[in-house]
């Protein structure tokens, strides 16, 4: 079973996405409200043994939250995974509009990009896409 991240300070759509991920393909979701909380979670399993860290096999990050935008958290999460050397965990970046800076970063360090709001399959299946197969 794949752990998929979804990290959104909207309530409404952090849940649903999450609703989703756990009732149409089966996978567990574990739910942020900031991009903060997320890299406190990661900094945290850096201190267990290897074996015990258990990274998500995928996050969906929103671009606009309060406490830290989506863009600066993916370009801190992508140099803590290359500092410790983490596998490079698929990133799917949500927004209701990418600024060209954001759209910038996106591009380069996420693994997909979904304009909100988006369909139920297009999410499902870029998840479907990203996910390991077992």
């Amino acid at each position: 079973m794949s752990l998929i991240f979804v990290v959104n300070d909207h309530e409404l759509q952090r849940k649903l996405q999450a609703d989703l991920i756990e009732s149409a393909l089966e996978e567990e979701a574990r739910t942020f409200d900031d991009g903060t909380a997320l890299l406190g979670w990661y900094d945290a399993r850096l201190k267990l043994p290897e074996g015990k860290r258990h990274l998500p096999s995928c996050i969906v990050l929103n671009n606009f939250m309060l406490e830290l935008h989506g863009p600066e958290t993916l370009l801190r999460l992508r140099k803590m995974e290359h500092e410790h050397g983490l596998r490079r965990t698929p990133v799917i970046a949500t927004s209701t509009m990418f600024g060209d800076g954001d759209r910038k970063v996106f591009e380069r360090h996420a693994d997909a990009m979904l304009d909100v709001p988006f369909s139920v399959p297009e999410f499902l299946a870029t998840l479907r896409r990203l996910l390991p197969q077992a």
